[in-house]
């Protein structure tokens, strides 16, 4: 069909009454074929509805009566893929430009969707706009209706081109620095977060910060301007450069919520609700990645906007659910305060650079044009965290501090309750009792056993840690000082597991004495049994299991209830709640487990005290 001509004219006013012929075929249609085909051409209207998965094309003229002008440029700023097919004098010259174009493909204004051509005076070219659908990667995987492109492009001379990126760039000349500055934040921000999650391995709360830093740079990243080193880069993939944001905008939703919970330590608080948060979490991964396969298999830009709209609204709901339950329930956690200012910083600004995106609000006064940003957004609420994260820092350091005073004391303790008086002066008067009897040997050996007692007993208590069979050692020599001083000589065994090497084995320092005290004085001297037996067992269970019994035969824990005095009631208190708390703090500083349990046998034939021995690595 007959369509017009657009003509260039030195006043720089352009025919705005042309008619321009339309056409829609099958993907993969060349120019030739187009330019032999007469029928199905109509006039181009703008209530025309383009069929989905369609090639769409336009035809028009375009002369330049202008000598002061001899170029001719296309733009397209909203396409993924436009392809101007320019003939002059029988010479078909072809340019490509869109977002969906390979950035090696790209060059200059390209970036950001403007070409040129050459067009002399007096000149007339007959101009083939081709619109191709984009599919994505895979487009034989279809859930939706194919992608539909609408013909939206602007034609003119190159005084307005100039006059056009002059403006762009002056707008943008305001954004970019703002960009830069808080890319290059987020950057430096990523770099100390990587260093901190070095020095603390395996802390989950500076991995979920350092996952929520990295994924708000990485978004921020795929936020470049085609005209940025950043974009053109990113480019080089166009779907990813499309779609990538998507992604990270997902991964850090779900980076932050395992951060908060880490950080309110919502796990001591409540275990049931730190489950449903790692929940949370995972569906969010799993929502990203399912998303952005999705996106870049159907490059569907109708469901884009969609999801970039209707998704944000159960999130927000979600989210400032989140922030009134921390309110409400954690009202006495210092760090409450750090949340609700940053996630009131960013709730703040990403609503309105959603309401900005939904509704294309592109020019707001001053620089509140480019502030209004999620990545600002996101950089505001991380400087919050930081001040967070130093806050955690100090109260994790006065913890450490006041957990290894609470260590001390309980080893402070721990000494005078084995040194205690009452065994000193007993010590004391068998040994006088001895040289009073003219029995010097006899005293000699006493003498020699308790001090060698007494002084591995305050080289113990200076160490946090020694091995299991120094420990067995000093029960030893303890049980057999002991045993001097009574009537009835007690019957000693320890009994080890054959391969058992006990010397890689880091055990607390006089663990077992307390336990070994209580059986003899208040379960076998008040036994009538003729021999008065005390035996130890050290057993492997599996291979990170290893199993410390220490049996008696005495009276037992019920009977041994009946006789005991109020003054030894609190002296056996005391004794138990030293090893209990003891036992408390070594599983605390983590690498191995003690647990401990009783077990009284039948008829009232003694007492079994068993130590449980978990470790992370295996016993050989």
């Amino acid at each position: 069909m007959p369509v017009d001509t657009l003509h260039f004219y030195a006043d720089a006013k352009l025919d705005s009454s042309l008619e321009k012929a339309y056409l829609e075929t099958e993907k993969g249609i060349s120019l030739e074929q187009i330019i032999q085909t007469s029928d199905g051409w109509q006039l181009w209207s703008n209530k025309l509805q383009p069929t989905p998965g369609k090639t769409q094309w336009i035809h028009f003229f375009v002369e330049n009566l202008d000598p002061g002008n001899s170029k001719l440029f296309f733009a397209n700023t909203s396409i993924d893929l436009i392809r101007f097919h320019v003939i002059i004098d029988s010479q078909i010259k072809t340019k490509t430009i869109g977002e969906m174009v390979p950035g090696y493909q790209l060059s200059g204004e390209q970036y950001i969707g403007y070409d040129t051509f050459d067009l002399p005076y007096g000149k007339v070219a007959e101009v083939f706009v081709e619109i191709p659908p984009v599919e994505g990667y895979f487009p034989f995987i279809k859930w939706l209706p194919k992608n539909t492109a609408y013909p939206r492009f602007s034609v003119g001379k190159t005084e307005q081109m100039m006059t056009s990126l002059a403006h762009y760039y002056s707008h943008n000349i305001n954004e970019l620095q703002i960009r830069n500055l808080y890319q290059g934040a987020l950057i430096l921000m990523t770099i100390i977060c990587l260093f901190f999650l070095i020095r603390n391995r395996g802390n989950q709360l500076f991995l979920f910060y350092f996952l929520y830093v990295l994924a708000g740079l990485f978004y921020s990243l795929f936020q470049s301007r085609g005209y940025t080193y950043v974009g053109q880069f990113f480019q080089l993939i166009p779907a990813l450069y499309k779609f990538g944001g998507e992604l990270f905008f997902w991964a850090g939703l779900g980076a932050y919520f395992g951060f908060a919970a880490e950080l309110m330590n919502i796990q001591t608080a409540s275990l049931k609700t730190y489950r449903f948060i790692r929940k949370i979490m995972v569906a969010l991964f799993i929502t990203g990645l399912l998303i952005f396969t999705f996106l870049i298999t159907h490059n569907n830009n109708a469901a884009f906007d969609w999801i970039k709209i209707y998704t944000r609204i159960p999130v927000l709901i979600f989210y400032v659910g989140f922030l009134i339950h921390l309110a409400r329930n954690y009202r006495q956690n210092a760090l409450l305060k750090y949340i609700l200012i940053g996630n009131g910083l960013l709730i703040f600004f990403a609503c309105i650079a959603w309401v900005k995106d939904i509704f294309d609000l592109m020019y707001w006064p001053g620089p509140l044009d480019h502030l209004f940003t999620l990545p600002f957004a996101m950089l505001l609420e991380i400087g919050v965290f930081a001040f967070a994260m130093a806050q955690k820092q100090k109260e994790d350091q006065e913890k450490v501090l006041k957990t290894e005073k609470a260590i001390l004391e309980t080893e402070m303790l721990a000494l005078r309750s084995q040194m205690n008086p009452h065994f000193v002066f007993n010590s004391l008067n068998s040994i006088r009792n001895l040289v009073m009897k003219d029995q010097n040997e006899k005293a000699i050996d006493y003498l020699s056993r308790f001090s060698k007692l007494v002084r591995t007993i305050l080289q113990q208590t200076q160490k946090k840690t020694i091995n299991l069979d120094e420990e067995l050692e000093t029960l030893q020599l303890y049980i057999q000082s002991e045993s001097d001083r009574l009537d009835t000589p007690l019957d000693f065994t320890i009994d080890i597991e054959k391969g058992l090497d006990l010397s890689e084995i880091s055990f607390p320092p006089m663990l077992l004495q307390p336990v070994a005290e209580n059986a003899i004085w208040h379960g076998l001297q008040t036994s009538k049994q003729k021999t008065k037996v005390i035996h130890v067992a050290v057993k492997r269970v599996d291979q990170n299991h290893l199993r410390i019994i220490i049996s008696d035969n005495g009276i037992g824990r019920k009977a041994n209830e009946k006789l005991k005095s109020e003054q030894n009631n609190s002296r056996i208190s005391m004794g138990s709640e030293i090893t209990a708390k003891r036992l408390q703090l070594f599983n605390e500083q983590g690498g191995a487990r003690i647990e401990m349990s009783y077990n009284d046998l039948p008829n009232g034939q003694g007492t079994q005290v068993f130590f449980d021995y978990f470790l992370t690595t295996v016993f050989q």
